[in-house]
């Protein structure tokens, strides 16, 4: 399949994979949030407010509607590496440069196809030359609001006999895995390691490891996508979508636009909001704790109540605010070990 570039005047990020023919519903697939374990709606979660929203539909049955879906593909969407959007390499950049000091060289790129505006997923696949390893690095940008939400993960593979995966990745899945895949988690651990450990996993003597040889990479994503659908298929969490909701992400698909930051001051407000408000909430609980003490009487109750659900009001309120403006934590300052090592 030739690579097609994505810079192309008519290439639509969030536009529909070929589905200009009558697809059939039982190959788009969607998720089922009642399905959904409390430790992956925690994992899902932007924010503890985020969590019990998913928490309180999960327990009263309600359906959450996502922006997005996955159809069953028999091809990869091939990109060329180097005009890939510039913000996918420079996210992925440290990853490429683990593999490239771990003996691995880059075999091929590609933009996962999805139904819907909501995710914007592009993966390199990085190879060892003996074919016992292949490192998936996945740049992801989940769309909601009108703000983003962007992951960049490693995962590595090696194919075992049987149908057999052996896999090592940097993050703390709390869902269940097929039963042909041997996960092992190491999240927040730097790339370097990761890729250590997987090697040493590898060298177990009662492993039959099936080498990957270049010319398998296209199939290999297909393959484990396979395996995944089947599985999560028979536990419910993905299931086929309806032709209503399929017809909203195709109108959603048409008509969307990348996400843009928000405006400086909006962003400036809703944190002066919040400083205002936390501050007012923190004043509140001082006062109820001290006034008490100096008068040597206790707290009536209408007090503690008020303090109370103005603190609620205000923690809802500034969730609320930043989902809507999109608005992510500040990522935490690296560490002088973390900085040792990438500089190693």
């Amino acid at each position: 399949m030739a690579d097609r570039p994505t810079d192309a005047p008519d290439d639509n990020p969030y536009a529909a994979p070929e589905l200009g023919r009558k697809e059939r519903l039982t190959d788009v697939l969607q998720f089922d949030s009642r399905r959904m374990t409390f430790g992956e709606s925690w994992q899902g979660s932007r924010n503890v407010i985020n969590f019990l929203v998913l928490a309180a539909c999960k327990l009263l049955r309600i359906r959450l509607h996502y922006q997005f879906a996955l159809p069953r593909v028999d091809r990869l969407d091939l990109r060329d590496r180097e005009r890939l959007p510039a913000a996918v390499l420079d996210t992925l950049r440290p990853l490429e440069d683990a593999c490239q000091a771990s003996g691995l060289g880059f075999g091929l790129a590609y933009r996962t196809q999805v139904v819907g505006p909501g995710l914007d997923q592009h993966v390199l696949l990085w190879r060892s030359d003996n074919g016992r390893m292949v490192a998936f690095l996945t740049h992801s940008c989940y769309r909601f609001g009108v703000g983003q939400q962007v992951e960049s993960h490693m995962s590595v593979y090696t194919r075992l006999d049987g149908g057999r995966w052996l896999l090592t990745i940097d993050q703390d899945v709390r869902h269940a895995t097929p039963p042909e895949i041997d996960l092992a988690r190491m999240p927040g651990r730097p790339p370097l390691e990761l890729l250590a450990e997987h090697r040493r996993r590898i060298e177990s003597p009662s492993l039959a490891i099936v080498p990957i040889a270049a010319e398998e990479l296209p199939r290999i994503p297909l393959d484990l996508d396979r395996i995944s659908r089947s599985w999560y298929q028979r536990t419910g969490l993905l299931v086929p979508i309806t032709e209503t909701e399929l017809s909203r992400l195709l109108r959603l698909a048409e008509s969307a636009t990348p996400p843009r930051s928000p405006h400086p001051w909006a962003v400036a407000l809703v944190r002066a909001y919040s400083v205002v408000m936390i501050g007012g909430w923190l004043l509140g609980i001082v006062t109820l704790v001290i006034a008490p003490l100096a008068n040597r009487e206790t707290v009536p109750f209408e007090n503690g109540r008020a303090v109370l659900v103005f603190g609620i009001f205000t923690l809802v309120s500034i969730a609320f605010f930043r989902h809507v403006l999109g608005m992510r934590p500040r990522p935490r300052a690296e560490g002088p070990r973390a900085r040792e090592h990438r500089r190693e």
